[in-house]
Formats: C-alpha cells, sequence, structure tokens
C-alpha cells in the first residue's frame, strides 16, 4: 500500500472516530438537556420531598349564636408548655458524648470470668434480664448489657440507639422538672411517648404539661428564663357559656388532626406534619363543620438531613371559620331546661310560621364545658349511666297518647265520620267485639260531641269513631301530616324508626291481621304508633296554620325572608266550620277540660294533654319491664294568630310515678308559655319606647 492510500485510510478511521464521538456527545447533551428541561418538574420535586416539610396548623372555629346574637358557643385559649426539639439539638449531642464516656468508663471496669456479685459490686442490681440456652444477659445502668456464661462473665455489649433515647429523655426531663417544680405538678413523661413523637412529628412541638391553669401559665411567664426552649404554645378550644344549655342541639366536638382543605393548601406532595385540631362530633358542631371549620394555616420548612427545620421557606396563616346564627332563644331554652330538670323529658317549641326552633330541649344532658378540650372516661361514663347522650327530642320514640287524638279527629272529619252534629253516648266504656274499653272516666260523659269530646279527652268517643274511621283513613292522615318519617331538622342522628301502623305492617311484621281493637288504640295514640317529640310540634304548628307540613330549622332564618316560607304541604282539607269545632274543643280544654293547669289569663291557648303507657324496656333499670306513663302536652297561642306551638313529652321513671298530660306536662307549658308572652310584651314596649 503507498503512502497515500495509507493516509488515506487514516483519515477515514479519524473521521469515524470523529462522528462517533460526535453522535455520543450529541446523545448525551440531548440526555442532559431532557433531564433539564423536559424532566426538572420530576427531579424538583424528588429534592422538595428529601428537603422540605410541610406543617399543616388548626384554623379557629366559626362561633355559634342564638336568634338574638348572644354568643353559645365560642373559643377560648388553652396553653401549653411545649418543647421544640430542635433548640435542643447540641444538648442531645453533648448528653449522649457524655452517656458514652460514662458506659464506656463502666464497660472498662467489667473483665472477662468476673463473677455476678463481682459485677453487681461495680454496676449496682440489674435493671432487665434475658435468659438463653447456654446464657443469661443482664441490662444494667446505661444499658450496659453483661452475658454470663457458666457463672461468669463472657462479653459485654451496649446499644447505641438505647444510649441515643436515654440521653434525649434525660434533657426533656430535665426540662419537664424544671416546669414541675414551678408549678407545683408531678408530671412525667414516658419513653415510649416521646419515640412516638420523635419519629412521627418531629418539627411539631413536643407536649410537657397539655394544658396549663391560669396560675400555673402566669408562674411560668415569671420563672421561666428569657433564653429557656420550654416555650407557651396557644391554641384554642371550645366554650360554653351557658354550659349544658341546648347541649344537645349545639354538640360538641372531639381533637383530631388537621386536614387538607379541598386540595387549596398547596404542598400536598411533601410530607406534613398535623397539629391537632377538632372536629364536630355531634349536633351543629358536626353538621356545620365544613363550615365552622376555617381554613388550616400552613409552613414549609426546608430540612436538613436528621429531618430538624431549619429554615422557613413559606407560611399562610389560618383563616377564621365561618359562624353561624340558630333560631334557639336561649331565655326560653334555658326556663324549659329549668322545669325539667331531674326528669326525663324533651321540650321543643317552634315558631308556628316560619317552623324556626326555638326550643329543642332534652334531660338529662351535660355540661359541655366538661366535654372540652377532650372527653375524659369517668365524664363519658357518668354522662352515659345517667342516659344523657340520648337526644329525645329527636331519637326518643313514644306513642303520643290522646295528643293523637287531634289526628284522628282530623281524618273523622274528613271521612265524614265526625260532625258537629254527631252525638256520642258515652256510659264509661266501649264495646269492641267482645272486649270493654274503658274511658279515663269510669262514669262516663253522656251526650258528648266533639268540641267537649276533646277538651275532656273522652276515650271511648275516639274508639267509637276511630273505629267508623278505619285504620286505613286514620294512617293516611298521620303520613299526611309526615309522622312516618323524620322531619329534616339540621341536625345529625334523628331516628328514623317512627312508626305509624297500618294492616299492611302487621301482616308484614307480625304475621296477624288487624282487628278493630287495634284500630281503637291507635285512636288514641297507643298500641303501635311511635313518634318523636319534634314530630309531634311540627304536627301542632302544622294544625295552628291549617296546614299538613312544618319544615323545622334550627337556623335562623333573615327577616326578609319570613313571610315567604313554604313548608311542602297541603292545605289541612278542612272547612272553617270544621276546623273551628277542633279549635274550639282545644281552647275548652284549657278552659275547662284537661288543660286548665296551663291557662294563663288574657291569653288564648288552644291545647291538647295525653298520658300514655309504656314498659320499661332499659334493662339496665330495675323497672325492667314494669308499666311507665308518659306525660304528653302539644299546643299553640294566641288562638287568633298563632306565633308559638309547645310540645312536652316528660317519661315516668318509676311505676308508681302518676304522670299526666294535665297535671304533669300543662303546668310547664304554662310557665313556657309565660315567659314568650312576658318576653314578647317586653319587646312591644321598648320598641313603643
Amino acid at each position: 500500500m503507498s503512502g497515500q492510500q495509507k493516509k488515506r485510510a487514516s483519515n477515514w478511521r479519524i473521521i469515524t472516530l470523529v462522528c462517533i464521538c460526535g453522535i455520543f456527545f450529541t446523545l448525551l447533551l440531548a440526555s442532559l438537556a431532557f433531564r433539564q428541561f423536559v424532566e426538572r418538574h420530576e427531579y424538583r420535586d424528588k429534592e422538595n420531598r428529601q428537603t422540605k416539610r410541610r406543617i399543616l396548623q388548626p384554623a379557629p372555629r366559626g362561633e355559634i349564636h342564638e336568634r338574638e346574637g348572644r354568643l353559645l358557643v365560642g373559643n377560648q385559649s388553652r396553653h401549653s408548655a411545649v418543647i421544640y426539639l430542635d433548640q435542643v439539638r447540641k444538648e442531645f449531642r453533648s448528653q449522649y458524648l457524655k452517656d458514652v464516656r460514662d458506659t464506656r468508663a463502666l464497660r472498662e471496669q467489667i473483665q472477662n470470668k468476673m463473677t455476678y456479685t463481682e459485677v453487681e459490686k461495680v454496676l449496682g442490681t440489674f435493671i432487665k434480664r434475658k435468659e438463653e440456652d447456654q446464657s443469661v444477659t443482664f441490662t444494667f445502668e446505661k444499658f450496659l448489657n453483661v452475658t454470663f456464661e457458666k457463672g461468669v462473665v463472657s462479653r459485654t455489649s451496649v446499644k447505641s440507639s438505647d444510649l441515643q433515647w436515654e440521653a434525649r429523655l434525660k434533657v426533656i426531663r430535665r426540662y419537664l422538672h424544671q416546669i414541675n417544680q414551678i408549678t407545683g405538678r408531678k408530671n412525667v413523661v414516658s419513653r415510649k411517648k416521646f419515640e412516638r413523637h420523635f419519629n412521627n412529628k418531629l418539627l411539631l412541638p413536643f407536649a410537657l404539661v397539655p394544658k396549663l391553669t391560669a396560675k400555673e401559665y402566669a408562674r411560668l411567664l415569671d420563672q421561666l428564663p428569657l433564653d429557656s426552649p420550654i416555650q407557651i404554645f396557644t391554641d384554642s378550644t371550645r366554650y360554653y357559656p351557658y354550659h349544658s344549655a341546648a347541649s344537645h342541639s349545639l354538640g360538641y366536638v372531639v381533637v383530631e388532626e388537621v386536614e387538607d382543605d379541598g386540595g387549596e393548601l398547596n404542598g400536598q406532595n411533601l410530607k406534613t406534619f398535623r397539629l391537632q385540631g377538632k372536629k364536630g362530633k355531634t349536633g351543629l358542631e358536626l353538621s356545620f363543620n365544613d363550615r365552622l371549620d376555617g381554613t388550616p394555616g400552613r409552613e414549609i420548612w426546608r430540612v436538613d438531613p436528621m429531618g430538624f427545620q431549619f429554615e422557613l421557606v413559606d407560611k399562610h396563616l389560618p383563616k377564621f371559620g365561618q359562624s353561624i346564627q340558630t333560631s334557639l332563644d336561649i331565655d326560653l331554652q334555658v326556663q324549659a331546661e329549668k322545669l325539667i330538670e331531674g326528669k326525663k323529658a324533651a321540650i321543643v317549641a317552634l315558631d308556628v310560621q316560619t317552623g324556626e326552633v326555638l326550643v329543642l330541649a332534652s334531660k338529662p344532658d351535660y355540661n359541655l364545658n366538661d366535654l372540652s378540650p377532650f372527653i375524659s372516661t369517668a365524664v363519658y361514663k357518668k354522662i352515659e349511666n345517667q342516659g344523657g347522650w340520648l337526644n329525645r327530642a329527636t331519637q326518643g320514640l313514644y306513642p303520643p297518647g290522646s295528643t293523637f287524638k287531634i289526628l284522628t279527629t282530623i281524618a273523622g272529619i274528613r271521612r265524614q265520620v265526625i260532625y258537629d252534629g254527631a252525638v256520642y253516648q258515652c256510659e264509661g266504656f266501649e264495646k269492641i267485639g267482645e272486649r270493654k274499653y274503658p274511658c279515663h272516666n269510669p262514669r262516663g260523659h253522656f251526650d258528648i260531641k266533639i268540641q267537649r269530646a276533646l277538651a275532656l279527652s273522652c276515650n271511648t268517643y275516639f274508639y267509637h269513631f276511630g273505629v267508623k274511621t278505619g285504620i286505613d283513613h286514620i294512617a293516611k292522615e298521620a303520613r299526611r301530616f309526615g309522622l312516618h318519617e323524620p322531619t329534616g331538622v339540621q341536625l345529625p342522628y334523628e331516628t328514623k324508626r317512627m312508626l305509624i301502623p297500618d294492616k299492611q305492617w302487621k301482616r308484614k311484621r307480625i304475621g296477624e291481621g288487624w282487628a278493630s281493637g287495634h284500630t281503637a288504640n291507635v285512636a288514641i295514640g297507643q298500641g303501635d304508633v311511635l313518634v318523636t317529640p319534634l314530630q309531634m310540634a311540627c304536627f301542632t304548628a302544622s294544625v295552628a296554620r291549617r296546614q299538613t307540613r312544618t319544615r323545622p330549622t334550627i337556623i335562623r332564618i333573615p327577616d326578609e325572608q319570613r313571610n315567604n316560607i313554604k313548608h311542602g304541604g297541603d292545605a289541612i282539607g278542612l272547612s272553617d266550620p270544621q276546623f273551628q269545632q277542633i279549635l274550639t274543643g282545644m281552647e275548652q280544654a284549657v278552659q275547662f277540660g284537661t288543660a286548665q293547669l296551663c291557662k294563663i289569663p288574657g291569653i288564648r291557648i288552644a291545647a291538647k294533654t295525653g298520658t300514655a303507657q309504656v314498659k320499661d324496656s332499659d334493662r339496665k333499670s330495675p323497672t325492667f319491664g314494669e308499666k311507665l306513663t308518659l306525660a304528653w302536652f302539644i299546643g299553640f297561642a294566641p288562638v287568633d294568630n298563632p306565633s308559638i306551638a309547645i310540645t312536652i313529652c316528660v317519661e315516668g321513671t318509676d311505676p308508681n310515678d302518676n304522670y299526666q298530660g294535665g297535671t304533669t306536662a300543662a303546668p310547664i307549658a304554662r310557665n313556657l308559655f309565660w315567659t314568650y308572652f312576658a318576653k314578647k310584651s317586653q319587646k312591644r314596649l321598648t320598641k313603643r319606647d
């Protein structure tokens, strides 16, 4: 090969090599460019996840007010003594190095072949013992492990992690001891609790004393050194100025970690530490939790390889939750609860026109402040034993007794069985089939019409005309008034087990046919009928407005909307003379009938009382299985322009309790009507002035 050919071949090899290098260099640049421009978000995200942490802080919850603006549920400050662990890192390290030196010095004193007695003279008594097949290991102070074989030392060892945790705990306990000396407390901290916080919530403050009294708070502020890592952490807790008033309606909150607010807070990809917030558990606190909860605050910190924060990257303050205004009248509510204190009872008062709940009382109840900031086991058991968790107004199911006669009357009139000229001869009983059904007046009421039958609550009248009306029509009328379903009030856990029985139900549920005697029992509100006091209050308000439905609300309706409320029902379906028969009977019940004890001079009240019998179903009760009485009252006033409807149900707790609607519930209603109209009159006088 000539020199020129060799040169040409060499050039081709160089060109080929350059091309190959160029291709690889181009691929390298393309790869770098791809990672730099296309995948940069992914790598930046990985970097952020490794070096940044997010802290979510709870927002103060919104307040709850009554209809006139007075505070029912608010927030108050709660102070805790805490320590941020990153501020004592140097002390952790110093204590650990000291413990390592001390342990090394002890370890050097332990020689192989030493007996346990000799080791004990040096190390003292062991704190833990572990036996194996051929050996036994004792753990002494400083977590020094000494293993014995055949009664003599074979080896020594130290678990570094135990030394680290013990060193950290010593630092924390020194500061807790300092707090105990100032406050007089005897608080302790366990390793398990500390480890859990260190591993899972390193960026959050570690609570040394979670709830300080005002005196302890003042002492710590006064006596703690300015450079102390102990800090006073302030958050909010729920406060209830009226204590137990409306406790079932207002509800309470439980402690729960802060949640992301629907993706509005950025940093969801970062490891997040969440401070303790609050979540509604019952009542309005639960129903309107999202509105009351507010928007959490957020901090994003850059952290070192150990996970301690060292630079604040971003911060957003929490936003206060929205407040709500209820329809409750706290003056009436407090008065109602006083009237049934010490009893098992429920009272509901509604604004007749709007359906606003003015009073929703249930006893026994509980002091809401005892449940804040958390519920102790002792408090929980006390409330449970008293039966205080049950909201009897919305969850209690009872036969309505003679108050149901109003509905039987409406059904009978619409069926054209009951009319003004219909006269019934009450002889003290009504024979249905082979059985005699007694009137509450064994001497009878003689010739009686519908008005007087309602006023005197003649059982036999309603046995007779109830059977003539028929269970199908009575049940249909009850369903027209919504007594077969929940009212839909904005409170959680309203029962759905109310019952309006009929032939089909009895055949399906019990497998028996329907007899006239069953209709007679239903006609006077006994038998299998079950309703809640809130349902009967809605029924009473509906009758007062001559409609079939009342949609209750526990949220105050704005003034501009109060004249345009639609409850979704129909007209009651009675002519003026027909309705007047019912109205007259209810008003006469107050004037000379069973509801005389609710009479107030100058105020026309329409009412109906009732007394029902039930079996005690509480297996824990000493009267389990025995018959108890229920005292009922329903009524509205004033008759010519109804503005308030009241329902009362009082449970007998002993077979000897002679509870009756006229003597037990009617006086309570009188007091509540008096409070309502006195307050209303005072407002009118104030406006005139």
